[in-house]
């Protein structure tokens, strides 16, 4: 009976060797939380709702319009979109998800840089859109394509840290983050009345290219 016994605890001796495995990314050096500027643009935005409350015709001059980007050149419309909103629930609700979803791409990405991927996704997805739509009529605006493209930013940068880990199973574990962003995508930006579904795909595609191509090579970067 000894003998099996040792002979049982050999075999999980050597059936245990590099379990548990180590976590993917557990190396990446960790960032306080960005708090501050969220806040400041969330402020920002709520001001923004004010004046056009005060002033119709920022709506009207601001908004992202396809046939008055790509006919009239009017490019700035791709920008100031993402600070104009349609009515109270709208902007709060944004203004709200803006501080979590903004707060997380800046604590992992670093401030000037999360910044900076977070600008060029929500124009990106605002253009792609904005073209996808031409020539008809398409009008909107909101900040959801900055937020979702937060949250393509995140996604993708998670991809590309797990399939360079050593983690053995990193492609299936690929997966994981993908499954996770896709699932807020459609919680989030693909139900409800004047939902739209476009902007929200485009900015978090746009957001998943950037954080991808963003992200450090290996989980210590």
């Amino acid at each position: 009976v000894l003998d099996a016994a040792r002979k049982q605890l050999a075999c999980f001796d050597r059936e245990s060797i590099g379990w548990p495995p180590q976590p993917i990314g557990g190396n990446v050096p960790r960032r306080e939380t960005e708090i501050i500027t969220p806040l400041l643009w969330s402020l920002a935005v709520l001001a923004a709702f004010r004046c056009q409350q005060e002033r119709r015709g920022w709506t009207l001059a601001g908004a992202l319009d396809a046939q008055a980007v790509f006919d009239r050149g009017e490019w700035w419309r791709l920008g100031t979109a993402l600070f104009l909103h349609a009515d109270p629930g709208h902007v709060i609700s944004n203004a709200l998800n803006g501080i979590l979803a903004f707060s997380a791409v800046l604590t992992t990405f670093g401030r000037r840089r999360g910044w900076l991927l977070l600008a060029v996704a929500a124009l990106a997805g605002n253009l792609a859109v904005a073209a996808m739509n031409y020539p008809g009529p398409y009008r909107s605006l909101g900040a959801s394509t900055a937020i979702f493209a937060g949250i393509g930013l995140l996604t993708g940068r998670a991809i590309r840290l797990v399939g360079h880990s050593d983690h053995p199973h990193r492609w299936r574990a690929m997966f994981v983050p993908l499954a996770a962003g896709l699932t807020v995508l459609g919680l989030y930006g693909a139900g409800g009345m004047q939902i739209d579904v476009g902007a929200h795909l485009t900015g978090f595609v746009a957001g998943l290219v950037l954080g991808f191509a963003a992200a450090p090579r290996g989980a210590g970067g």
